[in-house]
């Protein structure tokens, strides 16, 4: 696949997320998912986690993405993502999230970001306002 390509490929993969459905038709069949406060992960324990967070949220994260760099079989996006949490409660984190590309699929998304944020946002139980 061309570099092109593979940041479109990344850019829908990451939409997908953001749309409360991760498209795993664009993902490998052996696509795993890594965070530094969770490790490596699965495909389904990664669809669990997604279907977890996204409970907490009011409304979809939306990623404003500000770089889109891309080389050989990476692509790397840099991005803040903003919500509304389920208990009205304003969430906005820094990401950068580096997509491993085999084929034309997403093998690999790695997500950085401020844990301390995540873990106050999503660290505690939440009920709807």
């Amino acid at each position: 696949m061309s570099i092109e390509t593979n940041k479109q490929i990344a850019i829908a993969f990451l939409r997908s997320i953001s749309a409360r459905n991760p498209d795993m038709a664009i993902a490998a069949p052996d696509f795993s998912f890594w965070m530094p406060t969770r490790g490596l992960l699965d495909k389904d324990t990664f669809l669990k986690l997604s279907a977890g967070l996204q409970s907490m949220l009011a409304e979809p994260i939306t990623f404003d993405i500000a770089h889109v760099t891309a080389e050989e079989d990476r692509v790397s996006i840099e991005a803040v993502g903003t919500a509304t949490l389920i208990d009205n409660t304003p969430f906005r984190n820094d990401y950068h999230i580096l997509f491993l590309m085999r084929e034309g699929k997403v093998s690999q998304m790695r997500e950085y970001n401020n844990s301390i944020v995540g873990a106050e946002a999503f660290g505690k139980k939440r009920q709807p306002a």
